[in-house]
């Protein structure tokens, strides 16, 4: 199984930057669908990044 370097830097970057987004998602004057947004850009660019794999890559 191949891991995309793509992968490997969204997951540094959410690493690196996992207690300012806490604060942001946890403030109270927060919209209760911001949760969601992130996580539906994380399915849409693991999606998109897969679609580029070759079927044996997959």
């Amino acid at each position: 199984m191949l891991i995309h370097s793509s992968l490997i830097l969204l997951f540094t970057v959410f690493f690196l930057f996992t207690p300012s987004l806490e604060q942001w998602l946890l403030n109270d004057s927060v919209a209760w669908y911001r949760p969601h947004l992130i996580w539906l850009a994380v399915v849409v660019f693991v999606y998109i990044s897969q679609q580029d794999a070759a079927p044996d890559e997959r």
